[in-house]
């Protein structure tokens, strides 16, 4: 809506004014058919209703524009920050796979953003993090050093090709948690996940195949039956 408003805004500066449109009635139309026709393809299909009332209450032209903005801005704040607290107070299932809880991350990032509130990189990844049981946080973090050390040698191969020097003392003290962007935090949360379900699968698989299979003890006992009939 922030975006819509401020769009229009400009437009109607330039097409709407006085100078634009001299005469005042059909400035007046020209505003009421912007807005309705804005509305409309902005997919914001209740201000066209909102419109309606408003202009048969005497609103007209930028006090028109003037009011449905504001009327709105005030339904957009309340609507931002309820994405937002959604967001923040995000938990983690029963039984539900990491994967699955950083595709709800992603999907309510895209929320927060449509409300207008971009979440910060601290706060994404404080939210990931909170989804992760330990041992997810520790093999994220092992994953995310050893990618690091992978970087670290490829950066100093290519600093040898050029004549320089990276000290072993530079080296240690280049991982550095606090720094790692939330998009390498959930890539490597998401491939961890991913392995998670992948082996989940498999061990159903493996107990499906089981359940058709007499225990290994009935089947000793039975041929051992079979060989001493007559």
């Amino acid at each position: 809506m922030k975006i819509w408003a401020i769009a229009f805004g400009q437009n109607a500066k330039l097409h709407l004014s006085e100078k634009a449109i001299p005469d005042k009635e059909t400035r007046i139309a020209a505003w009421s058919a912007a807005l309705h026709t804005g509305a409309s393809k902005g997919k914001f299909h209740k201000m066209t209703h909102d419109l309606d009332k408003l202009e048969h209450k005497g609103f007209e032209g930028p006090e028109l524009f003037k009011k449905i903005k504001s009327e709105y801005g005030k339904e957009q704040a309340i609507e931002t920050q309820e994405e937002k607290e959604k967001f923040r107070a995000l938990e983690r299932c029963e039984g539900e796979e990491l994967i699955d809880a950083s595709d709800r991350i992603d999907r309510q990032i895209l929320s927060c953003e449509k409300a207008g509130y971009v979440s910060p990189e601290p706060e994404k990844k404080e939210v990931l993090e909170n989804l992760m049981t330990d041992d997810e946080f520790e093999g994220v973090v092992t994953a995310a050093a050893l990618t690091q050390i992978v970087i670290s040698a490829i950066e100093q191969k290519a600093a040898e090709a050029e004549g320089k020097h990276i000290s072993p003392e530079d080296e240690d003290s280049k991982f550095d948690y606090d720094n790692l962007s939330y998009a390498l935090l959930r890539k490597i949360a998401r491939n961890i996940g991913l392995m998670q379900k992948l082996r989940a699968i498999r061990r159903r698989k493996v107990r499906g195949r089981g359940r058709g299979r007499q225990p290994r003890e009935d089947r000793e006992v039975a041929n051992s039956t079979q060989d001493r009939k007559p």
